[in-house]
């Protein structure tokens, strides 16, 4: 099973990983890193606790691309070929990541980037506006 690795500068991963399972309920492959907090001083010896511990691939999704967070686990991830990592994750990426049953990692991730774009709405472009004719046999009787 592929692990999920949420590391973010602060509190952002946790907040991502609440929010996850609330949605889909408590995850064993999904873990969450707030790099550089009081309860996360060493990020790399986090990271490698995590590599250690589980055999199998492990996907790394940070908040920002070129952040020190994401710096810092591109050294980590080039060093095997099990280790991937993704920059800029949201809640629609996790969502479509967990829930796939796809065994490519590489697929999935882009399917789940896809997923995370298509997430991010600027409702001012759309036409909200709802015609006069829509509502006129609304409030007849």
């Amino acid at each position: 099973m592929t692990k999920f690795v949420i590391a973010t500068h602060g509190y952002f991963a946790k907040g991502l990983k609440m929010s996850t399972e609330f949605i889909m309920g408590k995850r064993s492959d999904l873990f969450a890193i707030c790099a550089y907090t009081p309860e996360c001083k060493d990020f790399p010896k986090a990271v490698q606790t995590i590599i250690n511990n589980n055999k199998g691939d492990i996907v790394f999704g940070t908040d920002i691309a070129g952040g020190s967070v994401n710096t810092d686990l591109q050294k980590i991830v080039a060093s095997s070929d099990r280790l991937h990592l993704v920059a800029g994750i949201n809640l629609p990426f996790l969502l479509q990541f967990l829930t796939s049953n796809e065994t490519n990692v590489s697929e999935v991730i882009n399917k789940s980037i896809e997923a995370a774009k298509e997430g991010i709405v600027n409702f001012d472009n759309l036409n909200t506006e709802t015609s006069k004719d829509a509502l006129d046999d609304f409030d007849s009787f």
